[in-house]
């Protein structure tokens, strides 16, 4: 590996990025009950003030997912050329859009009794328009704000593909977004200024990370000047000094009084900062992930039977945290590990089941969000330890 390309993002890199924050971003889900524990009763040195701190150290998860959209989406198109419009909407919106449908309708159940309250009858329109509302604003469970967001991210990149070759594009972007993060709406209050409220499922709070993936895709070494300056400690000093900013910030806000949504959420400056640190502390070890784990045929599960499935994980997730809390009602140490173990494995467990039950029916495996090739056994995590590293030399991993 050469100099150059030390500091650029190879599709391992990505799978790998991947399958990290897929797996935290469960377990944040996990453990929010703590979280709001900590909020309520502001005890130190106690479960929730450290699901607290991991909850403010997963806090690059979502910003990861936007960033390596844009730049999947841009290293495809600067290969093949971007398509007409018709065909990237034809190929492109529905992988998102179908699967986001069918898992709302999935989880519709859930809000029967507000369905039923809506003046179907007596006014129609006014209807249609809070459930239209209801499914594509706020999402009929709380984690398809990310599909929501994605989904607008697809229908605008084709517009800002090349705008966003420009680095002072990307950074009106920037400016925008720290317009509508927190403490902006403190900063402008101090001189009588408010500005209006934003739902969470609009492009303008996570446009940064998806513009700035596009640009690194264009630019491929855009952050080597500085990682050719930083050691590794001085990486990890940077992301141990944001991260302690993030939680710090955080304690603050909820002293302030602010809500547990505004406090702990991505719409934070300090949660840039720490995306950024936690990027280039990433990247300053991106040598020996490459030589320890992209390569060893031990972690080959990682990129073939966890990081294709990742889309479907974050979808399902939800779904196994429930049926996990019906069992596990405690809040004890104990609760705490075991929940993440259970919830963590039973999601890509329950992943793998389904589409190997679907292997022979690519269609309904499609409109779930599975991958499209069916799940093989050596794609599974272990097969590589049960067969002491005797992985067939064709599915080895290569440069």
């Amino acid at each position: 590996m050469s100099l150059t390309d030390s500091y650029q993002l190879s599709r391992r890199d990505c799978d790998f990025l991947r399958v990290v924050a897929s797996i935290l971003v469960v377990v944040t889900h996990c453990v929010h009950i703590w979280v709001v524990d900590f909020y309520n009763l502001r005890v130190f040195w106690s479960l929730g003030f450290f699901a607290t701190v991991v909850d403010q150290c997963v806090r690059f998860t979502v910003p990861t997912f936007f960033f390596l959209s844009g730049f999947g989406l841009a290293s495809q198109a600067l290969k093949q050329g971007l398509p007409r419009l018709s065909v990237y909407y034809r190929t492109r919106l529905p992988k998102i859009l179908i699967p986001f449908l069918v898992w709302s309708a999935i989880t519709s159940f859930r809000h029967i009794a507000y369905f039923k309250e809506l003046p179907w009858r007596a006014a129609p329109e006014t209807a249609i328009w809070h459930f239209l509302k209801f499914l594509f604003i706020y999402g009929f469970d709380y984690q398809y704000y990310f599909l929501i967001i994605l989904f607008q991210f697809y229908l605008v990149f084709p517009f800002i593909y090349r705008w966003m070759r420009k680095g002072w594009v990307v950074g009106i972007v920037f400016m925008v977004q720290l317009v509508f993060m927190m403490p902006s709406d403190d900063l402008l209050g101090l001189i009588g200024w408010h500005l209006p409220s934003v739902g969470s499922s609009l492009l303008i709070l996570y446009g940064f990370y998806f513009c700035i993936g596009i640009y690194a895709a264009w630019h491929p070494n855009f952050l080597a000047g500085l990682l050719r300056r930083l050691t590794r400690s001085q990486a990890l000093i940077f992301w141990v000094g944001s991260l302690l900013l993030l939680i710090a910030e955080f304690y603050i806000n909820i002293q302030r009084g602010k809500g547990l949504d505004n406090s702990d959420h991505f719409n934070r400056w300090a949660v840039i900062l720490y995306c950024v640190a936690s990027f280039v502390f990433f990247m300053k070890n991106k040598d020996w992930l490459s030589t320890h784990v992209h390569k060893n045929p031990h972690w080959r599960f990682l990129y073939t039977g966890m990081a294709p499935f990742t889309f479907f994980v974050y979808l399902v997730h939800t779904n196994v945290l429930r049926w996990v809390m019906a069992l596990c009602g405690d809040v004890t140490v104990w609760d705490f590990i075991s929940r993440i173990v259970l919830v963590v494995t039973g999601s890509y467990v329950l992943t793998w089941t389904i589409q190997w039950l679907l292997k022979n029916r690519p269609s309904f495996r499609y409109a779930l969000g599975l991958p499209k090739e069916p799940l093989h056994l050596a794609d599974l995590p272990g097969y590589s330890f049960l067969t002491h590293g005797r992985v067939p030399q064709k599915n080895r991993i290569g440069e």
